[in-house]
């Protein structure tokens, strides 16, 4: 009689193979995370950089202006002239406020309203199933808050007061519209800090007398509270901001962050002092 010779894996084999599966997923899980997050750098990078251009073709539409997204949509001119009256002492006419966010403005220069948002923003937003450009929160983008956000006009490309190729229009931020850190030269009368400690009756002074010397650059916080899971290296070091002079680039936050004490942020500060980190992009000007 023959005999029959069955092939196949004793179990000690098995648990070997696995074991050995288990070991390999340890090692490559954290490449196949890196990758997917360089694919979504590289994504964020190429929305910025269409951003940027939709931006630009904008602005040429309407005479070099830039597009406009001040806070409270649609109010109308002499209201916020009637404000900024009340707390400067000093009267400016004022536009009335377009009545629609700036991805609605963008929103014909753009071939896709995908781009508006950051595919590395701590988001969920799987639930929605359209983007919808007139609600800017939760998109992981934000507006120069000083050159495209400001309170009385429109600002054109011939007013800033450095090149274009150094001044972002949009970047990765946790809020529709950026914060403001003010860098300063000792002999300027301005603090270094955030947009807070300055006067908004010196702010708008803009653009013809606010010191050389001075510099507003994008700045970033990093309380929980206010913007949960949101880091200024949200792309493995660092940002992606859309320049007006149409490129996009990737940045750096400055190497120094300060800690922030609970006033600091004034109504704003909702974290706790070991939460409260603030820092800028130097690379980033906003004006």
């Amino acid at each position: 009689m023959k005999r029959k010779d069955h092939s196949g894996f004793t179990l000690i084999e098995l648990l070997i193979v696995f074991a050995v599966i288990a070991v390999l997923t340890a090692l490559l899980f954290p490449e196949f995370a890196q990758t997917r997050e360089t694919a979504r750098h590289a994504t964020c990078l190429s929305n910025l950089h269409q951003i940027a251009l939709a931006s630009e073709l904008y602005s040429q539409d309407y005479d070099e202006t830039f597009l406009w997204s001040p806070p409270g949509e649609g109010a109308p001119g002499e209201v916020a002239s009637a404000r900024i009256g009340r707390q400067t002492g000093h009267q400016r006419p004022c536009a009335d406020h377009p009545r629609v966010p700036w991805g609605v403005l963008l929103k014909p220069y753009l071939k896709n309203c995908t781009v508006l948002r950051c595919p590395s923003f701590p988001v969920d937003l799987s639930a929605a199933s359209s983007l919808d450009p007139g609600n800017m929160s939760g998109m992981g983008y934000g507006l120069n808050a000083v050159l495209l956000g400001d309170d009385c006009q429109p600002r054109t490309a011939t007013s800033l007061r450095h090149s274009p190729s150094e001044v972002a229009l949009i970047g990765d931020s946790a809020a529709p519209r950026s914060g403001i850190w003010v860098e300063r030269s000792p002999a300027a009368p301005w603090p270094r800090g955030w947009g807070a400690a300055v006067t908004l009756q010196e702010l708008t002074q803009w653009p013809g007398e606010l010191p050389v010397s001075l510099k507003l650059t994008w700045g970033w916080q990093t309380s929980q509270t206010l913007a949960p899971g949101w880091e200024p290296d949200l792309h493995g070091g660092g940002s992606n901001f859309a320049f007006a002079d149409g490129h996009a680039r990737f940045l750096r936050p400055a190497a120094k962050v300060i800690r922030l004490a609970p006033s600091s942020f004034d109504s704003l500060s909702l974290g706790t002092p070991a939460d409260d980190r603030a820092g800028s992009f130097p690379d980033a000007l906003l004006e």
